[in-house]
């Protein structure tokens, strides 16, 4: 029985290289580089063994092991426990432990690292090889490492002796690689619209979350290749970065319409979902007509989207949709630029009376949102708190930004309107994301 390792790192591995016996020991001053890899593998599983090990000593002594280490090292992490000894007992690895052994691969060569991966790989369709290595290339991966972590994932061509688990950790495995090399995004994108269909929606929920400001235009790249690549970019189009301000917004806003005709029913309800969260009034006619329809799931998708333009919760009744969309476009036409012009008033009360009248007309919000965000300028305390409570109740997430900085005003009455819309944007609390 081996005591655990409190020592120096050199002298804990000389101890612990000098506990075997018989063959298996190693003489003294045998150069690390010559060990012969069962007895590295036997070194290796008893610093792992530990049950208290001091993550820092245990880093340094698999490193000092050399790169015969790396096979064993991710054998462990592939099993979560290394052999207890004799026999067929196996000893689980302490949470400190798995992550000291995730930094020491981080430390050694990365080709080296590398090449034992993509070994795996190519050897073996198994869910825990799979498991082990998309998880590694995660914590180290480089961008030029793409490759090997979608080969990792996708699933074999006739389906046999593959578990479609390794997929699901794709996703989160790409948005830490992405973290560490932002750049890699565009490299991302353009593999979106060859990956396997299985792969395709978690590229494209990664390249959604990102915080590049070119998500949104690199999701619209893929856009309209085929309906199966649509049903996977659209859901992701609202939550990406760029998307208010985008010069490709318009196209992305001409496929979704497109595909709210679509013969595939769950695009046509993506698509419908969609022009609600993107806040497309155009689409608000086509919205009406799907419902009452045959297919229930598109109608209560339009009916949604509808109530998310308008702020209004009709029943999905089509004649009162339409009724309420005529009343909005005669509106529109005929009061809209003179209420726009009442926001550039000196007289405080008209003001006040323009914002709340255009509160009232959300679906057109994505053309009133700089006038109002132009109020957030002026110097009266009440412009400014009504101007934050209109972005608000419109949802406006373009608004992020400057309702965050209101939300730190110097007018308690603003600080207040801007957090009270913050959170009706989301509430969640923003300031974290």
């Amino acid at each position: 029985m081996h005591r655990p390792l409190r020592l120096a790192t050199g002298v804990a591995l000389a101890l612990i290289l000098g506990a075997g016996t018989g063959a298996a020991a190693s003489p003294v001053g045998r150069p690390i580089a010559a060990i012969e890899d069962p007895w590295v593998a036997e070194a290796c599983s008893r610093l792992l063994r530990q049950a208290d090990p001091n993550p820092e000593e245990l880093v340094a002594a698999l490193l000092a092991l050399g790169p015969a280490a790396i096979e064993p090292a991710i054998d462990a992490l592939r099993d979560e426990s290394v052999p207890a000894g004799e026999g067929e007992l196996r000893v689980r690895l302490a949470p400190k432990t798995l992550v000291a052994v995730h930094k020491a691969l981080s430390q050694f060569e990365h080709a080296q690292v590398l090449a034992n991966l993509r070994l795996r790989v190519a050897s073996s369709p198994e869910w825990e090889q799979r498991k082990v290595v998309i998880e590694i290339l995660g914590n180290l991966g480089e961008a030029a490492d793409l490759g090997l972590l979608l080969e990792a994932a996708t699933p074999a061509a006739d389906g046999v002796g593959f578990d479609v688990r390794p997929v699901m950790l794709t996703q989160p495995a790409l948005e830490r690689i992405l973290a560490r090399h932002p750049a890699a995004l565009e490299n991302v994108a353009k593999r979106l619209t060859s990956v396997h269909e299985a792969l395709a929606p978690a590229l494209a929920r990664a390249i959604g979350s990102s915080r590049s400001p070119k998500s949104f235009d690199l999701l619209v790249g893929a856009l309209g290749v085929n309906p199966a690549i649509d049903m996977v970019v659209i859901p992701n189009l609202a939550r990406a970065e760029g998307r208010n301000n985008s010069s490709q917004r318009g196209r992305a806003l001409e496929v979704v319409r497109a595909d709210l005709a679509s013969s595939e029913p769950m695009l046509a309800r993506l698509a419908a979902i969609a022009c609600g969260e993107l806040g497309d009034h155009i689409s608000a006619s086509a919205l009406c007509e799907l419902l009452e329809g045959h297919d229930p799931k598109l109608t209560q998708a339009a009916h949604e989207a509808l109530q998310q333009l308008s702020a209004l919760s009709f029943t999905a009744q089509r004649s009162r949709w339409q009724m309420w969309l005529r009343l909005e476009e005669t509106w529109y036409r005929s009061e809209a630029d003179f209420t726009l012009g009442q926001l550039r008033s000196k007289n405080e009360k008209l003001v006040l009376q323009a914002l709340e009248t255009l509160a009232q007309h959300p679906l057109y919000r994505e053309s009133f949102t700089p006038s109002v965000v132009a109020v957030t300028s002026r110097s009266e305390p009440s412009l400014r708190s009504m101007a934050c409570s209109v972005l608000g109740r419109w949802r406006s997430r373009a608004s992020i930004p400057l309702l965050r900085d209101l939300a730190r005003d110097p007018s308690p009455e603003v600080a207040k309107a801007a957090a009270e819309a913050l959170h009706s944007i989301d509430p969640q609390p923003l300031a974290s994301k």
